[in-house]
């Protein structure tokens, strides 16, 4: 994270989440640190209740990005 390489692993942060018109779809806006998003990559997203050594893995979900 700390080179800001496009072939290392993706990390983003999202600090804004918009509702689209159709139900349960957002648009995210975040930054990219390392990595490169392209669609249909899976990514796990730790919400802001995350914690790493939970081990029921609370606020935990892994998604595709779609568009």
């Amino acid at each position: 994270m700390k080179k800001c390489d496009p072939e290392g692993p993706l990390m983003i942060y999202v600090s804004k989440m918009m509702p689209t018109s159709e139900k349960g779809r957002f648009i995210a806006i975040g930054r990219v640190f390392s990595g490169t998003a392209v669609s249909g990559a899976t990514v796990r997203i730790m919400g802001p209740n995350y914690q790493p050594n939970n081990p029921n893995k609370t606020d935990l979900h892994i998604q595709h990005i779609q568009r």
